[in-house]
């Protein structure tokens, strides 16, 4: 089961100006060190403090159509002899449940094709996606 994203077609910082989350003045702010830092912008904008990680995450999760995990995260990692703990912190990933060779895993950025091919490789499951921030998944893995 490959995970395709639905992304919208609206840019990131156009949505959260739409929200009133940030304003033109932020958003061209985040741009100009966008260029020097070759960040995303949504990390450069939490950065800044112009916009908090949640209200980030939220419209994310709407421009990719990929749901915030709100469920239970297990005690230990689920495939945790195939995937380390190291692999998993580096990578800001986390996966919560295995059923019928379907691997549900929490990242902090569901456009990041190579770790989930890595992680499609070595368990041999198809991905069930589901975002949290980076914060939330390393607190998980501690």
């Amino acid at each position: 089961m490959s995970s395709l994203l639905a992304t919208d077609s609206k840019p990131l910082g156009q949505r959260l100006r739409d929200r009133g989350l940030i304003s033109d003045e932020d958003l061209k702010s985040a741009l100009s060190l966008q260029q020097e830092r070759r960040d995303r912008l949504g990390r450069i904008l939490v950065d800044l403090g112009y916009v908090s990680e949640r209200d980030l995450l939220s419209v994310l999760s709407e421009q990719l159509g990929v749901e915030i995990f709100s469920g239970e995260y297990p005690a230990v990692p689920v495939a945790a002899d195939t995937l380390p703990i190291r692999f998993l912190r580096a990578f800001h990933a986390l996966p919560v449940h295995t059923e019928n060779d379907v691997l549900t895993v929490v990242m902090a950025d569901p456009l990041d094709f190579e770790t989930q091919s890595a992680i499609r490789i070595r368990t041999g499951c198809d991905l069930k996606l589901y975002m949290a921030s980076e914060g939330d998944i390393q607190e998980q893995l501690e």
